[in-house]
């Protein structure tokens, strides 16, 4: 696993959403390995509690960018980080209260997986 990619998409992450980063910390190393690496599909599970917790908050303009990183990280090239965005975190959200209007703004290949669930 390519160490640098799982910190990329942290960053991208913690861009979109700034309070991501004390979250991420306060999760202790449930996801993180003792040497405190960690893969996206570790960090997506996470930031899957993340959104569960504060999407009400959230404004259409910051899930919309949220939707644009998910189709960039979702790029077929990019396939192990596809399966990690669909398996580790939009698979976890197809039963929520909110689920209908995240797929509202859910498009491309983010719209096609969430919608074999939801």
């Amino acid at each position: 696993m390519d160490k640098s990619l799982a910190h990329d998409v942290l960053d991208g992450l913690t861009q979109i959403f700034p309070d991501f980063t004390s979250y991420w910390r306060s999760e202790g190393d449930i996801f993180r390995e003792q040497d405190g690496t960690f893969t996206p599909c570790g960090l997506f599970l996470v930031f899957t509690g993340f959104v569960r917790g504060h999407y009400g908050r959230f404004n259409p303009e910051v899930i919309d960018a949220l939707v644009i990183y998910l189709e960039e990280c979702m790029d077929w090239s990019k396939l192990d980080l596809h399966n990690d965005v669909a398996t580790c975190f939009l698979e976890n959200l197809t039963d929520e209260p909110f689920s209908e209007d995240l797929r509202s703004h859910l498009r491309g290949r983010a719209l096609e997986y969430f919608s074999q669930f939801a």
